[in-house]
């Protein structure tokens, strides 16, 4: 019955049409284009902060999809489980994300105030620019790693089944699948790897919040703003 299963599944497999690549690519290049002539124009300020906020916003989903997974893997919600999937691949922007960090960086004059004005000891440790992309970026790839262990252990127990029949990314995943011990061992290792996840979420993301959310208005601040941003973006 379980190899009937699989057959069927392998047979309603589909791929993302030519076409659909090709919207998306134009639609990339433009966006791009535009970043690029309005950054260059007379008032760059604006579209930086454009940038960052939606960096901020599909970040955070993108990370919450992952998290929403480890929830329910915790709780051992079974209701959840036709969710799961859709929820994990939602972290596929995460990898790119990484490099808009980079991008958000290069426009560190225009969104963070302190990075050009000089403050006297000890706020010109924790408002050093090094320090404070240092401690996100760092904290980002940490919990960027952590995220996709989990997420591949969680996709290796549905598709180590399928081993030899798969090709590309899902081939790479299931191969050297070891049948139900492997499983089981995988099964402790999700159990593990989901609260370190959704940790790191709480703490990276809160940072991410306070370094550079509130700068956009550096005469408020809220130490209740980074749990409200990393609950936000889960809701």
């Amino acid at each position: 019955m379980d190899q009937q299963i699989r057959e069927e599944i392998l047979q309603k497999r589909t791929r993302i049409p030519a076409l659909g690549v090709y919207i998306f690519l134009a639609l990339a290049l433009v966006g791009f284009g535009t970043f690029v002539i309005t950054i260059l124009g007379d008032n760059p300020g604006n579209i930086w902060e454009i940038f960052l906020i939606n960096f901020l916003f599909w970040t955070g989903i993108a990370q919450a999809g992952i998290v929403f997974s480890c929830i329910m893997r915790i709780t051992n919600a079974r209701w959840a489980r036709p969710l799961l999937r859709t929820s994990e691949a939602l972290g596929s922007f995460l990898p790119i994300a990484v490099v808009l960090l980079l991008v958000v960086f290069a426009g560190r004059d225009y969104l963070l105030p302190y990075a050009t004005h000089h403050y006297h000891h000890p706020k010109d440790v924790w408002l050093n620019m090094e320090f404070v992309f240092g401690r996100n970026f760092i904290g980002f790839l940490i919990l960027l790693s952590v995220s996709i262990l989990y997420v591949y252990y969680s996709l290796r127990q549905d598709l180590g089944g399928f081993e030899g029949k798969l090709s590309g990314l899902a081939g790479w995943v299931s191969s050297g699948w070891k049948g139900e011990d492997e499983r089981k061992a995988i099964w402790l290792k999700l159990g593990k790897f989901a609260p370190a996840v959704i940790l790191l979420y709480a703490v990276v993301f809160s940072f991410f919040a306070w370094d550079f959310m509130m700068s956009l208005d550096p005469h408020w601040f809220s130490t209740l703003f980074g749990p409200f941003y990393f609950m936000g973006s889960f809701v």
